[in-house]
């Protein structure tokens, strides 16, 4: 199973998303998340990787992929450390979950086109409303 995370960062708020992909390589779960206006992409990213740790670990998933176009997310994430104050403790959230879980992980670093179809939804994600976006079918608008 493979799961691509990424985020979208506008001046109105940022969204972070992830799309779940079965050994089959189709679309199996598709969600998006709108956070506080964050203007960096940075902790957007963090966020949307953590959101894929979580899910992981939520769906007792045995063997995963966890990709995402960040090369610094990806990069603290493998290393399983974290040197700046800013994504310290969203980094410390993710080594938590990982640690009570028995899980085959590899964290890949893709190139922003590998990863587009999470970057479309994470657009998307920022333009609907809160109400919108709990009942939106990104699986289905994939289609």
């Amino acid at each position: 199973m493979k799961i691509n995370f990424d985020a979208a960062v506008r001046d109105s708020g940022c969204s972070s998303v992830l799309v779940v992909r079965g050994t089959n390589g189709h679309v199996a779960l598709a969600v998006g998340f709108q956070q506080l206006a964050i203007a960096d992409p940075y902790p957007t990213e963090l966020l949307a990787a953590r959101d894929a740790v979580s899910l992981l670990v939520s769906k007792s998933l045995p063997r995963v992929v966890i990709e995402g176009d960040s090369e610094v997310v990806i990069r603290q994430l493998r290393q399983g450390v974290s040197s700046d104050s800013l994504g310290g403790p969203m980094l410390w959230d993710c080594f938590l979950l990982l640690s009570s879980v028995s899980v085959s992980l590899e964290f890949r670093a893709v190139p922003r086109i590998a990863n587009r179809v999470v970057h479309r939804v994470a657009r998307k994600a920022l333009l609907l409303s809160p109400l919108e976006l709990c009942s939106f079918d990104f699986v289905g608008w994939l289609h």
